[in-house]
């Protein structure tokens, strides 16, 4: 049986077909980018971001056409929302995340600081080719029009069609707003607490998160979604 069946690709297409369409309602349009350092460059020069992640920064990690494409949404001639996307393969994603590659894997260091993980990270077990999310940006004029909702899931079923995932994750800081927009804004269907200590990105303490869905979690949300919305599809 293929990775992802016909019906499966259908469904996904039918997805963004609907997101575009739902999109274009409010006199936007998608577009999509393989060129990381246009990403690096457009997220550095806007206000209001927490900057460039760093899992996604041609700086620090390696990130190129062929493991990396970020979306985008424009109105007229100006991008107000983007997201960007990669993958890669392991054995173990919480072994990346102890030894820091996940996060900056160009960037090797003498002075390693461990990571202080949660119980129920430490026995996480996600392997194989796994999607990260990251650099979700909304232009602060655009915030609170609903594109939350129509434009942070698109990008991870282009990923699982592009990058044949198996798994699909995001880091997310364990505060209630954060876990508010990873559950509903996001729709991940499942989480974690990750650390509770030194977050490689960030070179400090922090608490942090893992949202994540499987490739099954994935299929089954876009299906419900497309039937929630017949309309669009």
């Amino acid at each position: 049986m293929p990775w992802l069946t016909d019906k499966d690709l259908g469904a996904i297409q039918n997805y963004v077909d609907m997101t575009r369409a739902r999109a274009d309602l409010k006199g936007l349009r998608m577009e999509v980018d393989t060129d990381p350092w246009a990403f690096h460059d457009f997220l550095q020069a806007q206000e209001h971001t927490h900057g460039v992640p760093t899992t996604h920064n041609p700086a620090n990690t390696d990130v190129r056409p062929g493991n990396f494409f970020w979306l985008q949404l424009w109105h007229g001639s100006e991008i107000v929302a983007c997201h960007a996307q990669r993958w890669v393969e392991t054995r173990n994603l919480i072994e990346l995340v102890r030894t820091h590659s996940v996060f900056m894997d160009l960037t090797p260091t003498l002075d390693h600081q461990r990571v202080e993980l949660y119980p129920e990270a430490a026995e996480l077990f996600i392997s194989g080719r796994i999607g990260i999310g990251g650099g979700f940006w909304i232009r602060k004029d655009w915030r609170g029009r609903g594109l939350t909702e129509i434009f942070s899931r698109v990008g991870r079923a282009v990923a699982l069609r592009q990058f044949s995932l198996e798994w699909y994750v995001a880091f997310f800081l364990n505060t209630d707003r954060r876990t508010r927009f990873g559950r509903l804004g996001a729709a991940f269907a499942n989480s974690v607490p990750l650390l509770n200590g030194y977050f490689p990105p960030y070179g400090r303490r922090e608490d942090i998160q893992l949202m994540y869905m499987s490739r099954s979690d994935i299929l089954r949300q876009i299906s419900h979604e497309i039937r929630a919305q017949p309309e669009a599809a």
